[in-house]
């Protein structure tokens, strides 16, 4: 870290940092009561672990990337482990809460073996493909970060690393998502298709899946390429990563209101059709 230009972009990278634990912890607050009702008071399943892990574990891991950054006294080597662990654990994060879009995915295919075995085998390729850049990316910046000249800031990071091995990860997760999205355009088309689409017929919970799956995308979509766009074309080296936070919150905030929502409205549409039984 040997410039004004690095200190200025490491700046922007901790304010930035600093929002999207704000943001994590805003929506926490924000939807507590719903998470206490339909996660909580729930039986324990998968999509509950998956769930609290998508929630908590990405305010956790933003919080020590906030925080790593004021750590006075770390040794050049501490540092670097710390910056490989919040990177590893960061894609942990993400790798998880793509579980849950394509748990969703699967109950619009009525839990259809077929496409249970193609995520479980599309996931592990996923987790396989990525795991190598991940952790070569992760060492490149704890490297950096371990071999870089002290700062006037008192900030655990790095601005040197420059591997561009990252991009296999950008892309291979946008690629999965797309596929997913396909799968829930296809169903949908499939049904009109086949005369079965009548809107009437069609409850606010599955127009809550669908919606909801594609704003995930779209959002997704945006931040993937910004990444990416990133990457390839940022001169300076901490401005390369400065969205991957964003990234990681992201995923986190769309999984659990994936999660939240779609109870919320089961649980409406019983409610409702319970009190129009009686009515009747």
């Amino acid at each position: 870290m040997n410039s004004t230009q690095d200190l200025v972009d490491l700046q922007l990278g901790i304010y930035i940092q600093v929002a999207c634990l704000s943001l994590l912890v805003y929506d926490t607050l924000l939807n507590i009561d719903r998470e206490l009702n339909y996660i909580w008071r729930s039986r324990w399943s998968l999509v509950k672990c998956l769930y609290l892990w998508a929630r908590y574990a990405a305010v956790l891991d933003t919080a020590f990337a906030v925080t790593k950054h004021f750590v006075l006294g770390v040794s050049p080597t501490g540092c670097a482990r710390m910056i490989f662990f919040d990177n590893v654990f960061a894609a942990l994060g993400i790798a998880f809460a793509e579980v849950i879009l394509m748990i969703r995915t699967y109950a619009l295919y009525k839990k259809s073996r077929k496409i249970l075995v193609f995520f479980i085998l599309m996931w592990i390729c996923l987790v396989v493909t990525n795991v190598w850049p991940v952790l070569q990316w992760a060492r490149s910046k704890a490297l950096a970060a371990d071999t870089s000249l002290p700062s006037p800031l008192p900030s655990c990071d790095s601005t040197e690393s420059s591997s561009n091995i990252v991009l296999v990860v950008y892309i291979s997760l946008l690629c999965m998502e797309t596929v997913i999205v396909l799968l829930t355009v296809w169903k949908g088309l499939k049904l009109f298709w086949n005369g079965s689409f009548q809107p009437r017929r069609y409850s606010d919970l599955v127009t809550t899946f669908y919606l909801d799956g594609m704003f995930w995308y779209l959002g997704m979509l945006v931040i993937l390429v910004v990444n990416v766009f990133l990457q390839t074309t940022a001169q300076q080296p901490a401005i390369r990563s400065i969205a991957n936070t964003p990234m990681g919150v992201l995923h986190s905030v769309f999984a659990c209101r994936l999660v939240i929502h779609v109870r919320h409205v089961a649980v409406e549409e019983r409610e409702f059709g319970c009190l129009v039984r009686k009515a009747i």
